[in-house]
């Protein structure tokens, strides 16, 4: 994967240099469907600050989706990951 520079909140921008988020997104694409992938893009472009509204409410939608997503396809996550950087 390969990050862009872009406007952003320094928040957001300090979580484009986190290697995590990095992991997050190669988890994303390879183990996902395509429904899920452009929901998680959509809530990424939407909500640029955990304080905005309906931020908390929308990522535990994602987190339900995921869950039943694992649930459905019976699929593994990698070692040493979890869903629950979904919980922040």
């Amino acid at each position: 994967m390969k990050v862009k520079a872009a406007p952003g909140s320094q928040e957001m921008q300090d979580a484009l240099r986190n290697p995590l988020v990095h992991v997050i997104v190669n988890i994303l694409l390879q183990v996902i469907d395509e429904t899920f992938f452009r929901r998680v893009a959509l809530f990424l472009n939407m909500y640029t600050q955990r304080t905005q509204p309906g931020f908390k409410e929308k990522l535990q939608a994602l987190h339900a989706y995921a869950e039943n997503i694992q649930t459905k396809n019976d699929y593994s996550l990698p070692p040493n990951t979890s869903m629950s950087f979904f919980k922040r």
